[in-house]
């Protein structure tokens, strides 16, 4: 499905986002080839028609010590807070 806001300029500064979300404006509107002003109102309309949702950041976690991350899954027949705050 094309969308009529979904040109090449706003595939690019979601590309370049996607890649380095704390890019600045500036190095942005450059990389795009749009005026700093202009590469922020279409970031903005973005964000306003939900198409970005937030700006995270990667963080190393060897380098915080942090190393492994493991999700587990426990199923219960019991779901009331009393078990919960007992396990």
């Amino acid at each position: 499905m094309s969308l009529p806001y979904f040109d090449e300029f706003n595939r690019k500064i979601l590309s370049f986002l996607q890649r380095n979300g704390s890019m600045s404006q500036r190095e942005l509107s450059q990389h795009i080839n749009l005026s700093p002003n202009a590469c922020w109102n279409r970031l903005q309309a973005l964000k306003k028609k939900g198409i970005v949702l937030g700006q995270t950041v990667r963080l190393d976690r060897e380098k915080l010590g942090l190393g492994l991350v493991v999700f587990v899954m426990v199923k219960t027949r019991n779901h009331s807070g009393a078990w919960l705050t007992k396990f």
